[in-house]
């Protein structure tokens, strides 16, 4: 797993925000490359930040970077990755344990299904009331550890 940066200290205004009126279909901001500089790549075998089939996977996204994503429009907030929660939730989730962080992929530009999705969220700190919430949050992920760390990956 890849290691969290530093908590966010100030949580994002938009967290106390109420949830967002669904939009469908939703207006993707199609700035890929604004989009992708706001991302942290890793290499998943054709290179930090190249795409391979179309796609990108990213990791290191706090409440910050993903309230970003949200207000410029570039991940829809009722993007599900199967089985996962909504974007929405998993910010929520996020602003409640600023440790946490989500991972993800984005989808070119070049494709019909452009979008940023949310597959994972991890920390590698786990206090008792992250435990508590993982537990019931995670309930539905393909692979959960909750531990001295936590993984929770939706396929």
């Amino acid at each position: 797993m890849v290691r969290a940066a530093t908590p966010t200290v100030a949580e994002p205004a938009l967290c106390e925000s109420p949830e967002p009126a669904r939009r469908d279909p939703f207006p993707f901001n199609r700035d890929a490359a604004r989009r992708d500089r706001m991302l942290h790549f890793y290499d998943t075998g054709a290179g930090v930040g190249r795409y391979s089939g179309g796609t990108a996977h990213f990791t290191d996204l706090d409440s910050t970077g993903l309230a970003a994503l949200i207000e410029a429009r570039f991940i829809d907030p009722y993007d599900q990755q199967n089985a996962a929660p909504t974007v929405w939730k998993i910010f929520q989730f996020l602003c409640r344990h600023p440790q946490v962080r989500a991972m993800g992929y984005v989808v070119s530009i070049d494709r019909p299904d452009y979008r940023t999705s949310l597959e994972a969220v991890y920390a590698n700190e786990v206090d008792s009331d992250l435990r508590a919430d993982a537990e019931k949050f995670c309930v539905d992920a393909d692979e959960v550890a909750i531990d001295d760390r936590l993984e929770c990956f939706w396929d």
